[in-house]
């Protein structure tokens, strides 16, 4: 996954809450993540770029299981995985 797919999920994301929730912010996004809001906004904006352990710990806190990361990430092996705290 690039940063540019990255980008685009978080948007769909933020998009889809807010769909839920009209009051729903970018600074309340950034908060269920833990994250800085400036951080997500240079994420989203792709003024910061994640490594693939950004990426995958980001992926993690949105409720994407290991079996769904590894297919966006193939090259990386089960050990990598397995350091990454929420699993």
């Amino acid at each position: 996954m690039n940063n540019r797919d990255l980008s685009a999920l978080l948007k769909s994301e933020l998009n889809l809450r807010i769909s839920v929730n009209q009051r729903y912010s970018l600074r309340a996004f950034a908060r269920s993540l833990k994250l800085d809001p400036s951080t997500l906004s240079k994420i989203i904006n792709g003024q910061r770029k994640l490594g693939v352990k950004g990426q995958t710990n980001l992926l993690a806190k949105l409720g994407y299981n290991k079996t769904d990361v590894s297919d966006l990430f193939s090259p990386i092996s089960d050990l990598d995985f397995e350091q990454i705290p929420e699993w």
